[in-house]
């Protein structure tokens, strides 16, 4: 059973599997590549050039190009380093800057059931 999924609204699907491995469809499920088996991998998201993020278990954030090149760690992840990114948003367009911006980790620190 999948821990994570992504599409992009499209023809690419994403999964990470039970063993945190992930694997990548660009024809809507029809043909699946690897993607990674190495990452604590917890989130996906896809952005609309389709590059695919994989958020991760102390690991930081991941990009894999359209084209299906290795993943790449994004940018400086100090801040990631040690935290659980358990969704992530792509914003496409900030029209004041002209830019793109992606993905927007949110990430869960701390221990779970940690109650009082």
């Amino acid at each position: 059973m999948p821990v994570a999924w992504a599409d992009d609204g499209a023809n690419r699907v994403a999964v990470v599997l039970e063993d945190r491995a992930v694997i990548r469809s660009d024809r809507a499920g029809e043909h699946w590549k690897p993607v990674v088996e190495t990452l604590r991998v917890t989130s996906l998201a896809w952005d609309e050039a389709g590059t695919l993020y994989l958020g991760t278990d102390g690991q930081g954030v991941y990009r894999q190009a359209p084209n299906g090149t290795p993943v790449e760690l994004t940018g400086s992840q100090a801040e990631l380093a040690e935290s659980r990114v358990v969704a992530m948003a792509v914003v496409e367009a900030l029209e004041q800057y002209g830019t793109t911006v992606g993905p927007l980790p949110i990430s869960i620190t701390g221990t779970a059931g940690g109650g009082g």
